[in-house]
């Protein structure tokens, strides 16, 4: 469920307009027009931010047992301003609050944009995608391993079908003085691949992404890690 605030404020215009035109006269017509265009121009003024939620719910059988399982209520809030962006989200489970995305993006060029915060780095395209594009109702193993909120500041970008992205993360561990150190470098086939997992709103032609990433620690203790991922 992803509502844009724009929608609440036309409803409400529409609503307003109905319960108006059974008793309007021409002066109120005008009046009512003037209000519409007054809304209008502070419906403009918030462009570009927007809330949403997600809530999903499945029910797994396992033989002689089943049961209903809980697995996401997620909370967002994103937008931008200029050339910065922003997102917030929340995943709510079982009375407690897990802040997830908070970052800010800063888009240096047409081909480059800095981000810093708590954001995830795209180890595997199945720990990326967004729950609300998945198409199975759990990611892979892999997938889940590094389906992980870190915080740090990275660079990413795009040149002529490939995608890069370096970052420093203060690790899984959450320990400061430990960095991880990441990068991760993608190429695409064909028009590449949408935010949606699956064969989801794929056009005729073969699409598809192939990816490799690499992960160090600070720390020589932790073995560095290489993934090589693809995805069509």
């Amino acid at each position: 469920v992803h509502t844009r605030m724009n929608k609440f404020l036309y409803t409400a215009i529409a609503l307003t307009a109905a319960s108006t035109t059974s008793f309007a006269s021409d002066s109120d017509w005008l009046e009512l027009d003037q209000d519409i265009a007054s809304l209008s121009s502070n419906v403009a003024t918030a462009d570009g931010a927007s809330v949403g939620a997600l809530l999903r719910t499945s029910y797994r059988d396992g033989g002689t047992l089943g049961g209903f399982t809980h697995d996401d209520t997620d909370l967002w809030f994103e937008g931008s301003l200029e050339e910065f962006s922003y997102r917030v989200s929340f995943d709510i489970k079982s009375g407690s609050v897990a802040l997830e995305d908070a970052y800010v993006t800063w888009g240096a060029g047409d081909d480059m944009s800095v981000i810093w915060g708590q954001f995830k780095t795209p180890v595997l395209r199945s720990s990326t995608i967004d729950s609300e594009n998945m198409l199975f109702i759990d990611r892979s193993n892999l997938g889940m391993l590094f389906d992980i909120f870190d915080t740090g500041v990275g660079v990413m970008g795009h040149l002529e079908g490939f995608n890069y992205t370096f970052a420093a993360q203060n690790g899984t561990d959450g320990d400061t003085e430990d960095l991880l150190l990441f990068g991760h470098a993608s190429y695409n086939i064909g028009a590449g691949l949408s935010s949606n997992e699956g064969a989801m709103k794929s056009g005729d032609e073969l699409d598809g992404v192939i990816g490799v990433s690499y992960l160090d620690f600070e720390n020589d203790s932790v073995d560095a890690v290489l993934a090589i991922d693809l995805a069509v």
